[in-house]
């Protein structure tokens, strides 16, 4: 295992955060968005570290940035990589809105903070948020409860090795019925319609802890979706390791999270 000191910056303009997405060939979280991060160089203290990749990342100087807050260090194992982090994590603000990319980013932006999910981010920058910046805004998204008949349902498992329905977030700019579609299409690779969904008058509101501390806020509006008796799955397998279909009774007993069980019973009512 590989061990890394790295610095983790978020940079405040106002109301807005800086978020910097990565090269697509980088060899670490390649075209996912992040803080401007970096590693300690040796004898480097973690403050001057701080400074330099700020400048090298956005053009912003030293000059220009107020420190606002420094948390204690804190490490985070990625076994998909083989590197423990051990990160040392800043929040600045600037009166600089702009910026000046070096060579290890293709695309910047200034965003909201409740817009923070809207984004594909690196391993590591929601528990920095969290750290520097307090709870995370409530993540909106949908949940399919996808049905061949009344006794055949789709059912997917996640790489965290959850049983669950089809779900995800609702992308930007996205309407909750776009983001049905989308999720279907993505886990099991079936097409559908506006015509095949109908929404159902109750969420899912959770919490789940996924490393992130207190937890992260989630609340997902519920649709049934009715797809022909004949639909096969194909997925790819970024997002799930496995799809199949599941009589009442499979679902009922392979559900991993009792809350969403309860949502399956009430769902019965309305197929």
């Amino acid at each position: 295992m590989e061990h890394k000191n790295v610095v983790i910056c978020i940079i405040k303009n106002n109301d807005k955060i800086l978020l910097l997405k990565r090269r697509p060939d980088d060899k670490v979280y390649a075209g996912k968005w992040n803080f401007v991060c970096g590693t300690i160089e040796p004898r480097e203290k973690p403050l001057k570290t701080a400074y330099r990749e700020i400048q090298e990342e956005s053009g912003i100087l030293e000059k220009n940035l107020k420190l606002l807050k420094k948390e204690e260090p804190y490490t985070r194992v990625d076994n998909n990589i083989s590197i423990t982090f051990h990160n040392n994590i800043f929040l600045f603000e600037t009166d600089k809105e702009e910026i000046t990319l070096d060579h290890e980013n293709t695309d910047y932006t200034w965003i909201e903070l409740n817009d923070i999910f809207d984004y594909y981010l690196a391993p590591g920058m929601l528990q920095s948020y969290i750290k520097l910046l307090g709870p995370l805004p409530t993540r909106y998204g949908i949940m399919a409860i996808v049905h061949r008949n009344p006794d055949s349902f789709l059912m997917v498992e996640t790489k965290n090795e959850n049983l669950n329905f089809v779900a995800g977030g609702i992308d930007k700019g996205e309407d909750p019925l776009e983001a049905v579609i989308r999720e279907v299409k993505e886990e099991s690779g079936i097409e559908i319609d506006k015509t095949q969904i109908k929404e159902l008058p109750f969420v899912n509101d959770f919490t789940y802890p996924k490393g992130f501390y207190k937890g992260v806020r989630s609340s997902q509006k519920v649709y049934l979706v009715k797809v022909p008796e004949n639909s096969t799955i194909d997925y790819n397998g970024e997002e799930i390791t496995y799809a199949k279909w599941m009589t009442i009774d499979e679902v009922k007993e392979k559900l991993t999270f009792e809350y969403v069980k309860e949502i399956f019973e009430k769902s019965l009512e309305y197929i």
